[in-house]
């Protein structure tokens, strides 16, 4: 359940975060995902009794997810309103002229990128949050 909720959480504050803020800019997302981490972490106590789960694991995978695919519908929704001009153009600028890579490969390896940002900045606030939390 907390990770359902950290992935919405996340999700909805890197939508607002677009939909308010100037796109180039990728630190409200970062920002964003972390106070999510730390707002949502727990200290686990260390007891023979008590089943210890990783935490950090959790973090991270809500943060990629939520951020990759927010960040993948925007720049899908951007792509086709300029019917995959730029795309394409960027493919070609940074393939060589070899046509291997395509528009859609440089989308899903922006929204990829953006996952891992998002993922690390969760999992950091989440390692932030158990580092100042007492027992």
């Amino acid at each position: 359940m907390r990770f359902v909720l950290r992935l919405l959480l996340i999700a909805l504050i890197t939508w607002l975060a677009h939909m308010f803020l100037p796109q180039w800019t990728v630190w409200p997302i970062v920002l964003g995902a972390f106070l999510v981490g730390w707002v949502l972490s727990h200290k686990h106590k260390r007891s023979i009794f008590v089943r210890k789960k990783p935490p950090k694991a959790f973090a991270f995978w809500a943060g990629f997810i939520a951020v990759a695919a927010i960040w993948g519908i925007l720049l899908w929704q951007i792509d086709t309103a300029n019917e995959s001009i730029m795309s394409t153009r960027m493919a070609a600028l940074l393939s060589q002229g070899n046509e291997s890579l395509t528009g859609l490969h440089l989308l899903l390896l922006t929204s990829v990128l953006g996952g891992l940002i998002g993922g690390f900045s969760a999992m950091t606030g989440n390692l932030f949050g158990e580092a100042i939390k007492s027992e």
